[in-house]
């Protein structure tokens, strides 16, 4: 039986150096594939983005989302109208354009640690790569619209909303510093943990699996010895 536990344990290890040694390849193809494609996942997204940044502000228009490429920089910006005053209508506020931007690769951040650990994860044959693939597409659509929009809202259309001064009042908005909290949090290995966790969602299914049946081989070899 104590045999049978040390060749689990050796298994164990190498199965951890290889996953190690996976990650590195897996992690920079997926980096470049994403450098020379990641168009194709922005704009689908944009129309999502310009919809939940409306409803953050509702006094916000959004008039127009666009990847915006120049100078070697790669941004989505933003481009909105405030056509009603949150708290009252004040001249001040009504029709002020408003404009902000976002480094486009804020957005790769959690497909390429995602799909960087799929790919090299151990014991998962090509069929299940491409299932926990399938997967973790809609958790990514999640995590994008939690994450990508708040930032823009919280960093440039956030102003009016965290407090608005007219006249003698002041008022403060509870909901706009929640998501100010939010964006540091996404600043501060927040994208990367929503992304591990999207991960682990994805590939659990398969590796508990797996676990259980080789769980069920030794115990059967360990009753045999």
């Amino acid at each position: 039986m104590l045999k049978s536990v040390r060749k689990i344990i050796k298994k164990k290890k190498f199965t951890i150096y290889g996953f190690i040694l996976r990650l590195v390849p897996s992690f920079v193809l997926v980096l470049l594939c994403f450098h020379l494609f990641g168009r194709v996942l922005v704009a689908p997204l944009l129309p999502l983005f310009s919809r939940e940044i409306e409803l953050l502000h509702p006094w916000c228009h959004v008039e127009n989302m666009s990847r915006e490429t120049g100078g070697g920089r790669d941004i989505i910006v933003c481009r909105a109208t405030i056509h009603r005053n949150a708290e009252k209508e004040t001249i001040r506020s009504l029709n002020t354009k408003l404009s902000g931007g976002i480094e486009t690769s804020f957005l790769y951040i959690h497909p390429i640690i995602i799909y960087s650990l799929i790919f090299a994860w151990p014991s998962l044959t090509f069929k299940n790569r491409m299932k926990a693939v399938l997967i973790s597409l809609p958790l990514l659509v999640a995590v994008e619209l939690i994450d990508i929009p708040v930032t823009l809202a919280a960093t440039h259309f956030n102003e009016p909303y965290i407090l608005e001064n007219s006249g003698e009042y002041s008022v403060v908005y509870p909901i706009g510093t929640l998501q100010v909290f939010w964006n540091h949090v996404m600043n501060n290995g927040g994208r990367q943990f929503l992304a591990l966790l999207v991960s682990i969602i994805a590939i659990a299914p398969f590796h508990i699996r797996y676990d259980k049946s080789a769980f069920q081989q030794s115990e059967k070899k360990a009753l045999q010895a």
